[in-house]
Formats: structure tokens, C-alpha cells, sequence
């Protein structure tokens, strides 16, 4: 995320906020940037790139730290939540500045701290080792890359067909946009 989270106050078009449930698992809510077109999508991503998922850590960070974050005068603690960093091993390369074969990191807010689950409403659900290829729009957070969005940054990739992971705002036809640049970076 790019942008301050500050207890349960939105503060900019990133941002998240805990919400209790009777499971003890808080559930973050985000908003996104959205897109209306594919290009536009793959125009606002750093690193839009063909892999799988091959490890998964959790890392807590005290948001307020993050790069541009501006703090709550009303609320000075400190917003520490856990966030999944997933380490991708890259196939295809669309765009970016990373080669098929290295990896890449990225982060998703959501994972486990003090024993308490933390899941972020809407985010795609991603199994290490599991082998399942997947196209990634990510852009530089500053700690590490996030998802552009939490529907057009993480699309399946089954043959070379894209497909959506969770709720996409995009048709059919812009997901065909997504689909041929993945087939041409993969002709090179």
C-alpha cells in the first residue's frame, strides 16, 4: 500500500481498517485505485509478470513508518499489522525490470500476529508451492510491490487464458487484452 492506515480512518484512496468478528479474525478492508481498461492497468503497474507462487512469510510493519504515511493526531499509536510477502518465481516477463527464472517479492496486507488472524476483504488467496500460475500487476510500494488493485493485480493463467482470481471489474474483452500481452511476452 502506498498510503497511511490510521485506526479504522480512511486517509487516502489506499487505505485499510479492522473489523472484529466472533472468530477472533480481524477483517481489513482496502480501497483500491480501479481501472477501466487493461492497458490502463498494465500503464500503472512497475512489474506486471507471469509466475508462481513459491514461498509465502509474514511480516508485521508498523504502517505509520511506511514511505509517505501521514499520522492521525487523534490516534498516535502505532498501527502494526501483518502483511504476507509471497516470492514469486518469474516465467514471463510483460513488463518490469526483472528476468524470467529470478524472483520477485510482493505483499498482500493479512496473515497471523499474536495469534490473531488478519484477512484483507477481497484478496485473492494464494498457496505456496502449489504450482498455480498466476499473471501479477504489481506496483512499487516502497517496502515491496502490492497489487495494483485487489481484482486486477493477481488474474489466473490456465493455458493462455487469463482469468479473474476474485471479482473483476474488467469484461471479458479487457481480460483478452491481458491475455495477448501475456502471449507475446511469452513468443519472445
Amino acid at each position: 500500500m502506498t498510503a497511511s492506515v490510521q485506526a479504522g480512518k480512511e486517509s487516502t484512496a489506499h487505505s485499510a481498517t479492522p473489523e472484529t468478528s466472533a472468530e477472533e479474525t480481524q477483517t481489513l478492508h482496502a480501497r483500491y485505485v480501479s481501472y477501466s481498461t487493461a492497458e490502463d492497468v498494465q500503464q500503472a503497474s512497475d512489474y506486471s509478470v507471469v509466475g508462481r507462487v513459491i514461498a509465502s512469510r509474514v511480516e508485521v510493519w508498523d504502517l505509520m513508518k511506511e514511505p509517505g504515511a501521514v499520522p492521525n493526531p487523534k490516534d498516535p499509536e502505532p498501527m502494526a499489522l501483518p502483511s504476507t510477502v509471497y516470492t514469486v518465481q518469474v516465467e514471463t516477463v510483460v513488463k518490469g525490470d526483472v528476468q524470467p527464472g529470478e524472483t520477485l517479492e510482493f505483499s498482500i496486507l493479512g496473515g497471523v500476529k499474536d495469534d490473531q488472524k488478519f484477512e484483507l476483504s477481497g484478496a485473492p488467496v494464494l498457496t505456496a508451492g502449489a504450482g498455480d500460475l498466476y499473471l501479477f500487476n504489481l506496483v512499487d510500494a516502497g517496502w515491496y510491490p502490492t497489487p495494483v488493485n485487489l481484482q486486477e493485480g493477481v488474474l489466473a493463467v490456465e493455458q493462455n487464458d487469463v482469468l479473474p482470481v476474485t471479482g473483476t471489474e474488467l469484461s471479458q474483452t479487457e481480460l483478452a487484452v491481458l491475455e495477448e500481452s501475456v502471449s507475446e511476452a511469452r513468443a519472445d
